[in-house]
């Protein structure tokens, strides 16, 4: 039997997942809604104990995909509720269309199978994978739209 020794994991990102049908409040359309609206949004952030203030979070759209990127702007304490937003406004929070897809984030070894139930701590490396996925998919719309303006 293999002995698992501790490690360090040095957590740079969180993917939480979204579930319209399950995570918006009556009458509402949900957190995810009021975060890409209003800039910052309530959010439980309890469980992701290592998050910290600016901390990257990518929203995982159950079955879409990355639909969304923000900050932690605050860390869920006894006191005080967690909200999820932009401390750097310029940057986030911002939509992704099209979504980076559940196969791009497997191809990519992001995601092993499915995509987390409640959230998944991200490594620098997974980060750095994502940002990838974002240039390829605005420079292939960059590209198209290009195209389109020279026909």
């Amino acid at each position: 039997m293999r002995k698992i020794r501790k490690q360090k994991i040095v957590r740079y990102g969180i993917l939480v997942s979204y579930d319209p049908y399950n995570d918006g409040y009556e009458g509402d359309h949900g957190w995810l809604k009021t975060l890409l609206d209003d800039g910052e949004a309530p959010f439980d952030t309890w469980d992701a104990k290592d998050a910290w203030e600016g901390m990257p979070v990518y929203i995982y759209e159950k079955n879409k995909g990355i639909v969304a990127g923000a900050q932690i702007v605050r860390s869920m304490s006894d006191k005080e509720e967690g909200i999820i937003g932009a401390i750097d406004k310029n940057k986030y929070p911002f939509e992704i269309r099209p979504p980076i897809r559940q196969k791009q984030l497997q191809n990519e070894g992001i995601l092993t199978k499915n995509p987390p139930r409640t959230f998944q701590y991200l490594t620098e490396e997974d980060l750095k994978k994502i940002e990838n996925l974002l240039e390829a998919e605005t420079e292939e719309i960059e590209e198209e739209f290009s195209e389109k303006e020279n026909q």
